[in-house]
């Protein structure tokens, strides 16, 4: 059987109020953040977590090299309140296309427009830093 696995990219800014700031963490040190306040498009489960429902649409696009483009599901009042022509628009978020299995970094690099990035050593990883809620700007 043959797998079919998908490199995404995801314009997280075309969420609905989404911006970027810097904010201090528990350490001090200020950081570039992405704030998605959590409305209609994205829920919170009882645990805690946050998830966007995304539906991942067959649609080539040789202008990006995709095969797939990626939507925000339309919420249940969306669907309820569906226009006569009983299609629900929502935004795309990003694209899609299979992955390369014998390049795999060619896949992760240049969708929605952008040139692949040299690839650069990579830090070592940080322990996640919590930020102080008093510091969050909204």
């Amino acid at each position: 059987m043959e797998k079919n696995n998908y490199s995404l990219s995801i314009n997280l800014s075309k969420f609905e109020g989404a911006f970027i700031s810097t904010v201090r963490n528990t350490s001090g040190q200020e950081e570039k953040c992405v704030c998605i306040p959590i409305r209609t498009q994205l829920f919170e489960s009882q645990h805690g977590n946050v998830f966007a429902n995304l539906a991942m649409i067959e649609s080539p696009n040789t202008k990006y090299n995709s095969s797939h483009m990626v939507k925000r599901s339309p919420t249940k009042a969306e669907l309820e309140n569906k226009p006569a022509n009983g299609f629900v628009s929502t935004p795309i978020l990003g694209n899609a296309r299979p992955m390369n299995s014998g390049n795999k970094n060619a896949s992760a690099n240049s969708f929605i427009g952008e040139q692949p990035q040299p690839q650069q050593p990579q830090a070592q990883p940080q322990p996640q830093q919590s930020v102080e809620p008093d510091d969050m700007p909204f």
